[in-house]
C-alpha cells in the first residue's frame, strides 16, 4: 500500500503516466493501467480518505482483489531480485545497497493543491562511490530508481549536502534535486521496515566524514594530495594467451523485443515494431 503524508493530495491525472513500470504484472498493456488505477485508487482511499466514484460495487470488488494479489506479489523482494540488481550495478569500489521493497517516486507540484505527479515505480538503490579509482575519483552517492526485471534506471540523483533526505512519515521520505534544491521528490514505498532501512543506509553514508565532497567546501588532507601527483606505477598488460575464457558466469538478466509491452523503459528506448526506416543499413 502506497504510505502517504496526511493531508498530501496526489494528482489523478499522473496515475497513467509511468505507473505501469512493475514488470510483474504480465498482462495487457490497457488491462494493466485499468487494474494499477483500480489499486491506486484504492490505497488513496484507505490512507487519504479520498472518495472514489469511477467504479460499481462490482467491478470495484473484482479489481480490489486483483489489486491486492498485484500488491502482495510486488511488495517483497526476492533473493534473485536483489541479486540482479547488485549484479548490474556493483563495480571496483563501489558498495551497492538494494531496498528490500518496491517504492512510487513523485514530483512535488507545486499548484495551489500543493500535490504529487506520480512519476515511476522501481527498486531504490543506493550506490556510494568511495572516490579510489581512476575512472570515478570523487566520493558520491547516488540514489536510483531501478525497473524491477532489467534492472534499468528510471530515474537518478546525487545525494549531496543540500540533499536533506529525511522520513516524511511511516514509508514516505522527501529529497531535494541536486540539480534544483527547490524541487521536491517525495519515494512511497510498499514496506516500512525497508523503508527505515535504507534511510539508516543513507544517514550512515552522509554521517561519515570521510565524504568529503557531501560535508561542503573543503580541501583535501595533504597526505591525499600526495598521493593523487604520485606517479603511477608502470604495469605490464598480460599477453593474450594468458587470458582464460569467462568462467563461473551466470546469466542473470534477459530481455528480448517481446517483452517491450511489460517494461516502461522498453516501450521509451525500443522502437515499436513496423516503424523502422527502410534507410538504416
Amino acid at each position: 500500500d502506497l504510505n502517504m503524508p496526511p493531508g498530501v493530495v496526489v494528482a489523478q491525472s499522473s496515475i497513467s503516466s509511468g505507473y505501469a513500470a512493475c514488470s510483474l504484472i504480465n498482462v495487457d498493456r490497457q488491462d494493466q493501467q485499468q487494474t494499477l488505477r483500480g489499486n491506486f485508487s484504492e490505497n488513496m482511499d484507505s490512507h487519504m480518505g479520498i472518495s472514489s466514484s469511477s467504479s460499481s460495487s462490482s467491478s470495484s470488488s473484482s479489481s480490489s482483489s486483483s489489486s491486492s494479489a498485484s500488491s502482495v506479489e510486488s511488495a517483497e523482494l526476492s533473493d534473485k531480485d536483489q541479486l540482479q540488481v547488485q549484479s548490474c550495478y556493483k563495480g571496483l569500489k563501489t558498495q551497492v545497497y538494494v531496498c528490500g521493497s518496491m517504492a512510487n517516486l513523485y514530483v512535488h507540484n507545486s499548484s495551489p493543491e500543493n500535490s504529487w505527479d506520480l512519476k515511476f515505480t522501481g527498486i531504490p538503490v543506493v550506490l556510494y562511490d568511495s572516490g579510489e579509482t581512476r575512472s570515478r575519483d570523487k566520493p558520491r552517492i547516488q540514489i536510483l530508481l531501478v525497473e524491477r526485471g532489467t534492472c534499468f534506471a528510471l530515474w537518478r540523483d546525487t545525494i549531496d549536502n543540500l540533499t536533506s533526505y529525511k522520513v516524511s512519515s511511516q514509508g514516505f521520505h522527501t529529497m531535494c534535486l541536486s540539480t534544483d534544491h527547490t524541487q521536491l521528490i517525495g519515494l512511497s514505498f510498499d514496506c516500512s521496515e525497508a523503508a527505515q532501512q535504507l534511510w539508516s543506509h543513507i544517514d550512515r553514508l552522509t554521517s561519515d566524514p570521510e565524504n568529503i565532497r557531501l560535508s561542503g567546501p573543503g580541501n583535501r588532507s595533504k597526505s591525499s594530495r600526495k598521493q593523487k601527483h604520485r606517479p603511477a606505477p608502470v604495469r605490464r598488460l598480460p599477453d593474450k594467451s594468458h587470458i582464460s575464457q569467462p568462467c563461473c558466469f551466470e546469466h542473470i538478466t534477459n530481455v528480448e523485443v517481446s517483452d517491450r509491452s511489460r517494461y516502461l523503459s522498453l516501450q521509451s528506448l525500443v522502437p515499436t515494431p513496423g516503424m523502422v526506416s527502410l534507410d538504416a543499413p
